[in-house]
């Protein structure tokens, strides 16, 4: 999965010895098998090699402030894991890892002529280094790397008596014109219209509501019980997003037809009140087709 600590078993079943076991029985038993490493977060989901192994179910929470975005997110994923009409919600915000940042001061930065494109290229030549040339030998090239050795490339312990220089080529001393920051970075970021988002995502529960159910309560929750704060919203994604299109255009279809059936009676009677008092009994005939 490109993670040293993630990895994906791939289980085939085999149909000779399936049985009367479908593939949702079985893999409620193997949730059941791996609940002694919960600890581990494990997760059992089918292989959807067109959606890129996206779940069926998926809401993303979108907003700009990524601490607050971090906190309402694992509030709703806290609500929403035990969902009986969810199976192995997960959320895609990992911790951070530990990072060390150089914050600019720009009006001292300003004032001894360091800018913050120069002060970039002269840490980053320091810690990772540069190839200013190449070495060239028996018809090979080699890159010449320059750069501090390494007892001398942590910047943390280093930053006091780290020197950068200016347009006029003078050294200027980091500290008194940048301050150190340790903080954690995000582990990755993801954007959606112009904003950062976090992804919950589960696979629809056999026995349970089915998509709809969940989208309805999902909405009920973000609208009521835990709503949205200003600048952030939610969209679902993947078969949520296409189910509610689906919907929707089931609608507007059924709407349109009885709109044209409306249009041809009245042209028909040439009257627009009998083919009304003849369309009363579409409801009634509707539930009798659906109980039928």
């Amino acid at each position: 999965d490109g993670e040293t600590n993630v990895a994906s078993y791939f289980v085939e079943i085999d149909p000779s010895k399936q049985g009367n076991l479908n593939t949702s029985q079985f893999k409620d038993r193997l949730r059941g098998q791996l609940k002694a490493f919960a600890f581990a977060n494990p997760v059992v989901k089918d292989i959807d090699s067109v959606g890129g192994g996206q779940r069926p179910f998926n809401v993303n929470i979108i907003g700009n402030d990524m601490k607050e975005l971090e906190a309402y997110s694992t509030k709703v994923f806290e609500a929403i894991k035990n969902n009986p009409g969810l199976k192995d919600v997960e959320i895609s915000y990992r911790p951070g890892k530990p990072e060390f940042q150089v914050a600019l001061d720009p009006r001292r930065a300003e004032r001894m002529g360091v800018s913050s494109i120069l002060l970039g290229q002269e840490l980053r030549t320091q810690i990772e280094g540069a190839t200013p040339a190449v070495f060239r030998e028996n018809g090979r090239e080699y890159d010449i790397r320059v750069r501090l050795q390494h007892d001398q490339r942590d910047l943390k312990e280093g930053f006091g008596s780290t020197f950068t220089p200016n347009i006029n080529q003078s050294l200027i001393r980091l500290t008194d014109v940048a301050r150190p920051i340790s903080t954690d970075g995000p582990a990755n970021i993801t954007r959606q219209d112009r904003g950062r988002y976090i992804q919950i995502s589960a696979d629809i529960a056999p026995d349970g509501p089915g998509m709809g159910g969940v989208m309805t309560e999902l909405n009920t929750l973000f609208t009521k019980d835990m709503k949205l704060p200003d600048g952030m919203r939610y969209k679902f994604v993947g078969q949520a997003e296409n189910f509610k299109e689906l919907m929707t255009n089931m609608a507007i279809a059924a709407g349109l037809g009885v709109l044209f059936i409306f249009l041809v009676l009245a042209s028909l009677y040439e009257s627009f009140v009998t083919p009304l008092t003849i369309m009363l009994v579409l409801p009634l005939a509707a539930c009798g087709a659906f109980i039928a």
